[in-house]
């Protein structure tokens, strides 16, 4: 299966687009002297070697980086989910994984249970997945989304 522009609208809402790399850990845009406490990011959600202080992309060059960064996400997914999904499903996964890492997903509950046919169960995990730079329920508004694009196909 491949995102559809469904889930890619919903990477790009949730994720916001920047053009300068930015620390991830405080919001702020890095220069060259600035001390980084997260993790450089730049575009949509793009973090790697790539990634230098005072980087600055285009929009162009953040779509093109969004498509390569997602291609690794649907070839974790298809490999790991045994079961057909629905597009819906399959989308809310990968804005999911995008977000918390294709190592993650490989190893948790929301995976065993989608590979059992337990969606109903499945979509309660997003909710387990609350937590960003350590902060308590800084992402449940996302994971909200998240589970309602999932369990609408289901």
């Amino acid at each position: 299966m491949q995102i559809s522009e469904t889930g890619i609208k919903l990477i790009k809402e949730l994720e916001g687009c920047r053009l300068q790399a930015y620390d991830d850990f405080t919001g702020r845009q890095v220069g060259f002297s600035d001390v980084v406490k997260g993790t450089l990011t730049i575009g949509v959600g793009h973090t790697g070697k790539d990634v230098t202080k005072g980087l600055v992309i285009t929009e162009e060059r953040a779509s093109e980086l969004l498509k390569n960064d997602i291609k690794n996400v649907e070839e974790t997914i298809n490999e790991v989910v045994k079961v057909p999904l629905k597009q819906n499903q399959y989308d809310a996964l990968c804005c999911f994984v995008f977000n918390i890492g294709c190592s993650a997903f490989r190893g948790s509950t929301m995976l065993k249970l989608i590979n059992a046919n337990q969606f109903v169960k499945a979509a309660e995990c997003f909710k387990d997945w609350h937590r960003g730079n350590n902060i308590p329920h800084l992402l449940d508004k996302r994971r909200k989304r998240e589970k309602e694009l999932f369990i609408k196909a289901v």
